[in-house]
């Protein structure tokens, strides 16, 4: 989600929902990052799912950096994260 949908599905503005974040010490592109971290995995455990299907679920325009984004997170990429 966008920052403004996000703060709208938190009854907050959006200027709000940063100054929280930043109270706790995160930021939204961090908060962001560790929900498409945990959910590309939870994808990616279903075989129903091919590593292009993740990629756009979470909202990449490019696979390949979805794969950067993921080999960062695991140390792997998808392909080998998900045979181990």
């Amino acid at each position: 989600p966008t920052l403004e949908q996000l703060a709208a599905q938190l009854h907050l503005t959006p200027r709000t929902l940063i100054r929280r974040l930043q109270h706790d010490g995160g930021s939204y592109r961090d908060t962001l990052d560790q929900l498409r971290q945990r959910y590309a995995a939870e994808l990616l455990r279903e075989a129903r799912y091919t590593v292009a299907d993740v990629a756009e679920i979470l909202g990449y325009r490019e696979q390949a950096n979805f794969g950067r984004a993921f080999r960062r997170w695991f140390g792997l990429s998808p392909s080998a994260w998900r045979r181990q």
